[in-house]
């Protein structure tokens, strides 16, 4: 962060650790999947695809790697699954990234795709939603309102869809962008990411800042592109600090 938050004419949030504390809400998540599957063992399988498919997710392009490694032909089956993802009523864009995501997990754990795919979207994009607002950091929130108001562009920037998040926890922003979104396809920190969203905003890189929690994410997403970042801590307190000195000079 090079300059004053007010000299900046657009600030980019990132979501899953940004805009909410990850771990009372990993506690939280714990608790509800612990109940349900020690009630339902039969079905631990489905726990396993939730922590495998994050694990894909988190190392995506050593996974992808790893698979036209093993298999010269994979990239030549891209379009298949593709098309495979648009047969099995995924969201637009899922068939080439998302989907492919569902089938490495599944043949890791000798899941069908499909079965994967119902419980990460169960897991993952549904029941947390409930427990997002009690995880918010409002001071994040709050921030994001007082740009609004002054003119400046709040955009929000995650590898998983925000949507609903954003809605939970009644945040508003100007626009959202999420790396499954058609024309993005990449995964953070993929300079691809920040150019389609400057692109599609209008704003050169000295223009913007990126807010998230992860430097190996969030910071050089930016770094990549020429933007500037601001990576705040996880332990609330310290970030509290963070946060207050910002605004109190801006």
């Amino acid at each position: 962060m090079r300059k004053s938050l007010k000299d900046y004419d657009a600030v980019i949030f990132d979501v899953d650790g940004t805009l909410y504390f990850q771990r009372p809400m990993r506690l939280k998540m714990a608790w509800k999947l612990g109940t349900f599957y020690l009630l339902h063992p039969w079905r631990f399988r489905e726990l396993l695809a939730v922590k495998t498919f994050r694990e894909i997710r988190e190392n995506w392009k050593e996974e992808e790697r790893d698979q036209t490694e093993e298999n010269p032909t994979e990239k030549n089956q891209i379009e298949g699954n593709r098309t495979e993802a648009c047969q099995a009523g995924n969201r637009a864009g899922d068939g080439a990234l998302d989907w492919r995501q569902y089938i490495a997990t599944g043949k890791k754990i000798g899941l069908p795709p499909r079965k994967v795919k119902e419980t990460v979207e169960r897991w993952m994009y549904q029941v947390p939603l409930d427990l997002l607002p009690g995880c918010q950091d409002r001071m994040v929130s709050g921030l994001m309102e007082k740009l609004r108001r002054r003119g400046t562009a709040v955009l929000v920037y995650s590898d998983y869809p925000a949507e609903d998040k954003l809605k939970a926890m009644g945040i508003r922003a100007d626009r959202v962008f999420c790396a499954l979104d058609p024309d993005m396809m990449c995964l953070k920190p993929d300079p691809k990411g920040m150019s389609h969203i400057l692109s599609a905003v209008g704003f050169q890189p000295d223009q913007v800042l990126m807010v998230g929690d992860r430097y190996s994410r969030d910071g050089l997403s930016a770094r990549n592109v020429g933007a500037d970042w601001l990576i705040l801590p996880p332990a609330p307190g310290r970030r509290k600090k963070l946060l207050k000195e910002i605004m109190d000079e801006n």
